[in-house]
């Protein structure tokens, strides 16, 4: 687990601040988390924490941008999500990750500062979907 939660760090700090390896193992351990890959590079990763409804990722490697696999990820968060019955799910979406989430159906609430691993603010947008 420990290779993957590295491959996993990698994508994510392609983006953001990388977390604490053990962060990330906690994430595939405890929710539903999927990654796409391509010929065995981890590429691309999606988290969806069930009890809240709440998608806590969707990260897709620089290289791979605009070839579907984000929208893949997060169609398999909605896919386990109606699964288990949750009505809704709910994101807190980088503002230059927001229009990807609005092309996907969610629905823009309110600007909000997610606090990073690292104590730093980030804009964000609250969002919400309706499943």
């Amino acid at each position: 687990m420990h290779g993957d939660a590295q491959a996993v760090r990698r994508v994510h700090g392609a983006w953001a601040s990388p977390a604490r390896i053990e962060q990330y193992q906690f994430a595939i351990a405890r929710h539903a988390f999927h990654v796409a890959v391509s010929d065995a590079t981890l590429i691309g990763f999606s988290e969806l924490d069930r009890e809240r409804g709440e998608v806590k990722a969707v990260y897709v490697a620089p290289g791979w941008l605009r070839r579907g696999v984000g929208r893949a990820l997060l169609a398999e968060l909605e896919r386990i999500a109606q699964e288990h019955r949750l009505g809704e799910l709910q994101l807190e979406a980088s503002l230059t990750a927001a229009p990807f989430y609005l092309a996907a159906g969610y629905r823009a609430g309110r600007r909000a500062t997610h606090i990073l691993s690292s104590g730093e603010g980030l804009e964000c947008i609250e969002m919400r979907k309706k499943l």
